[in-house]
Order: C-alpha cells, then sequence, then structure tokens
C-alpha cells in the first residue's frame, strides 16, 4: 500500500483550495473548486507555465487508453515550465474512482473534478453543437494564461506534442 500524505494549501487570490497527495510513485495534487470558480481563475494559478490540461471521465475508454503515454509525457517535461492539468467530467458518486484512477495510472500533476459550473464552462470554450464536449479533449494554456491551443495534440503523438508544447516555452 502506498503512503500518502495529505496537506492542505489555500490559496488566497481566489477561492481555490489545494489538496496534495505525495506518494512514493509521484505527487498528485486535488484542487478543490467552488462552483463559483471560473475557468481562467484556475489557469490563472499556474501563470509563468505552459499547462497541458486534459479533459477525462472515469468511464472514457481513449481517456484511459491515453494514461500510458504520459509517462513519456512526464520524462518531456521534466525540469521544464510545464504543468498538467487533469478535469475529469463525471457523476458525482465517480469522485472516489476518479482518485483511485489517477493513483492507478500514476497521473502525476494536479486534479479537478469538475463542477457543474465549471463542466459548462468548459462546454462552452472547448465543446462545439450546442456544447457537445469529445473526451478526451486536450489544450495548451501559454504562460501568461491564454488559450495557446484550443484542440492539443494527444499524448500518443509523442514527438508531435512535445513539438508543440516546446512551442510555448520560448
Amino acid at each position: 500500500m502506498k503512503n500518502i500524505i495529505l496537506f492542505f494549501c489555500f490559496l488566497f487570490v481566489t477561492n481555490v483550495a489545494i489538496v496534495a497527495q505525495s506518494s512514493q510513485e509521484g505527487d498528485y495534487v486535488f484542487i478543490d473548486v467552488e462552483n463559483e470558480e471560473r475557468l481562467r481563475d484556475i489557469i490563472m494559478q499556474f501563470n509563468d507555465y505552459v499547462v497541458y490540461m486534459d479533459i477525462w471521465a472515469t468511464w472514457c475508454a481513449a481517456c484511459i487508453n491515453e494514461f500510458k503515454y504520459k509517462k513519456g509525457l512526464d520524462e518531456h517535461i521534466k525540469n521544464k515550465d510545464v504543468k498538467l492539468l487533469y478535469i475529469a467530467i463525471d457523476r458525482p458518486e465517480r469522485k472516489e474512482q476518479w482518485k483511485e484512477m489517477i493513483v492507478k495510472y500514476d497521473l502525476k500533476g494536479y486534479h479537478i473534478f469538475a463542477s457543474t459550473n465549471l463542466e459548462n464552462q468548459l462546454r462552452d470554450v472547448f465543446g462545439y453543437n450546442q456544447g457537445t464536449l469529445d473526451f478526451p479533449h486536450f489544450t495548451i494554456f501559454k504562460k501568461n494564461s491564454d488559450i495557446g491551443v484550443k484542440d492539443a495534440m494527444w499524448p500518443n503523438s509523442k514527438q508531435s506534442l512535445y513539438t508543440q508544447i516546446d512551442g510555448f516555452l520560448k
């Protein structure tokens, strides 16, 4: 069984509470957003970093398949100004399964279980045809928190994704 240490850190700039879990395999940071939280406020917490955002769901086979390519991505961004942000859109009763999957697939980075408000924002910004959102969905945010690539490369594209991310580090 993995040793997990919990600690709390509250950010006073916005109403975002961060709960971090560390294990021997990597770091998993859970961000608790309140219903009124805006995507922009969340992304601004990573100002000065490029953010690679993965929108996924526990029931999504394509999402889970992409997780096997995350080790290469983790290695590529090591010691670079890049943060990984995973946002799950799912039913509330799947929240425990969501946490278990993060550890099982060793998804190092920041994790949000989307509130209804945040889900609606994601559908408005990244969806099509009146809010339809494909899973998984990947986006790159620039260091100034603006969207760099709305429909970024998937982790399975490996070097093409790495080049896409690196283009925002200059």
